[in-house]
């Protein structure tokens, strides 16, 4: 589940590291020569168009930011305090020490100390969190400010995250397997939208994304073809998973595919098109305007990296739904 960062950056100094690295993203080159080359290929993967938003903390007297700062993990909200209230919001994507990356991108305080506890984030976003609301949703005394760099734990963090729809599922971080059956094992009839519900749901999808798109930042969509931003995919059920088992729903790797937002998703689920025989096949029992008929004519006899004997089933399921021989 994403964590919620507090922040605070309304001294100078941390307006003066917002301006420079934040909303001025560092580019990819001037990164490079400061960290490892696994490292930079990881930076790379995931910032394609070579500009970077970094931040950092300082160790703190006996390490108190950095124990703090060692919690964040990949998917971790940042929001960012000042001026009243929250002003902006941020996603983590990787963290990494470097003292002399710090120095070269925000110097040193007269102690020579630097903000040498790195993280990166992407999504940058500028929102209104007045504190009047902010303390309202998590029970803080009216008159709080944030005042140091803070995580947040998991149940306020979800609080804020329903609340103001936070939360990345193109930025999640890694769920393990046996972690996934444990939450399908809890969500097995489970319909309600309770706090563990809400989180167990997180929990599994940020399993399904990160297993299929691997951290990328983009994917190929199953049925067009095309690659696009993975904020632009879904990971579609070929079986649709309110009506998978169990066991079907553990079958991770036959019966997910990813499916774009363009369209493909949305007409796959409605029944408008189908896989058969390894093949996208329009479904002519569906009635259709002629601009839709021009669009779907472009998806017929594509074929899907998809289908195999293991999925076959799946896509069977599909065409049985919508009465398709």
């Amino acid at each position: 589940m994403s964590l919620i960062i507090l922040q605070p950056a309304a001294s100078k100094s941390s307006q003066d590291h917002y301006k420079r690295t934040i909303s001025n993203p560092v580019s990819i080159e001037r990164i490079e020569p400061y960290v490892s080359q696994q490292l930079y290929s990881e930076i790379r993967k995931q910032y394609p168009e070579g500009k970077v938003p970094v931040w950092g903390v300082m160790n703190g007297k006996n390490d108190t930011i950095k124990k703090k700062w060692e919690k964040i993990s990949r998917g971790d909200i940042t929001l960012f305090s000042g001026k009243g209230g929250i002003f902006a919001s941020a996603v983590t994507t990787l963290k990494f020490q470097n003292r002399a990356l710090a120095e070269q991108l925000w110097g040193t305080d007269e102690a020579k100390n630097t903000w040498e506890n790195i993280y990166l984030v992407k999504e940058v976003k500028n929102i209104h969190i007045p504190y009047e609301k902010f303390n309202a949703i998590l029970g803080y005394n009216e008159k709080f400010v944030i005042q140091g760099f803070h995580v947040l734990d998991e149940e306020k963090s979800t609080k804020l995250n329903m609340q103001y729809g936070l939360f990345c599922e193109d930025i999640c971080e890694p769920v393990s397997e046996a972690d996934y059956s444990h939450v399908v094992e809890r969500l097995e009839g489970n319909t309600s939208l309770d706090f563990e519900s809400m989180t167990c749901r997180r929990r599994e999808q940020s399993f399904l994304r990160y297993y299929l798109f691997d951290g990328c930042s983009d994917f190929v969509c199953g049925i067009c073809g095309k690659r696009l931003p993975v904020n632009m995919m879904v990971t579609a059920h070929i079986k649709e998973r309110n009506c998978c088992s169990k066991k079907e729903k553990l079958d991770f790797r036959h019966v997910i595919m990813p499916m774009c937002k363009f369209g493909c998703d949305d007409l796959y689920e409605k029944g408008y098109i189908y896989v058969q025989d390894g093949l996208v096949k329009i479904n002519r029992q569906k009635w259709v305007t002629p601009d839709m008929e021009a669009e779907l004519s472009k998806l017929e006899n594509k074929k899907c990296p998809y289908y195999n004997p293991k999925t076959k089933l799946y896509f069977e399921y599909h065409m049985k739904k919508f009465n398709i021989q």
